[in-house]
């Protein structure tokens, strides 16, 4: 909700509604996309990789190395 806020209120700056300046206009640009691409980042990105890793299988599973090292973490 904040990251929308702040992409529509610094996009008239950015575009130069209501006036133009050089450097808070480029300033500007930069911000919003910049919040743009994060927030994309983090929603769709981070969660697919995320699906990605978890249908991978675990090697080490069944192993005589995760027994030993899963009765000494539970002690």
């Amino acid at each position: 909700m904040t990251t929308t806020t702040t992409i529509l209120g610094v996009m008239p700056t950015g575009y130069g509604i209501g006036g133009y300046d050089p450097f808070l206009s480029h300033m500007s640009l930069v911000l919003a996309y910049g919040l743009l691409f994060a927030t994309m980042i983090t929603l769709f990105i981070v969660p697919i990789l995320l699906l990605i890793e978890n249908s991978i299988p675990n090697p080490f599973q069944g192993s005589k190395i995760m027994k030993i090292f899963s009765k000494k973490l539970a002690e």
